[in-house]
């Protein structure tokens, strides 16, 4: 429980509920950019959903031996390895197109804006995927959406 600024108990649901909206915002937004064929702005909005994911993730200090201050802080997570994977192959890609750019090499460029794209994609799906192992996405049901109306099995 946490404490609202009136100093009664507040429901740790009001965070959870928070978490959604800004999670369905991002979302829409990162729809929108895909949509527009804005790469750049999908990725940039892709890693504001993973950061919001991580939310629950334990921070690593490593310190100085004799200082003993923080020289470094790290997230300790097999996610992390996932981000790092996209954010490396994304990087890749964008410099493979500004190369070919630069060569004026038509056919190699737009090989690598595919490839970037299709990257995009496997990343978004990737974060879809772990909202759905955190129990942040939209359940499945068997049943038929028609009998959601009618309370029946179809």
């Amino acid at each position: 429980m946490a404490f609202n600024n009136t100093g009664t108990k507040q429901s740790a649901v009001d965070s959870g509920i928070g978490l959604v909206m800004r999670l369905n915002y991002l979302w829409s937004r990162a729809d929108a950019h895909c949509l527009q064929g804005q790469m750049d702005d999908w990725n940039h909005v892709l890693d504001r959903i993973y950061c919001n994911l991580l939310y629950r993730e334990e921070m690593v200090d490593k310190r100085d031996e004799v200082t003993k201050k923080i020289i470094s802080v790290s997230l300790n997570d097999t996610e992390i390895e996932r981000f790092d994977y996209f954010k490396d192959k994304i990087r890749e890609l964008k410099i493979q197109m500004n190369k070919c750019m630069n060569k004026r090499d038509r056919p190699g460029y737009i090989q690598a804006k595919e490839d970037y794209y299709n990257s995009l994609m496997e990343k978004d799906i990737w974060l879809r995927k772990f909202m759905i192992v955190l129990g942040l996405y939209l359940k499945e049901y068997d049943q038929h959406t028609n009998s959601a109306i009618f309370r029946g099995n179809s």
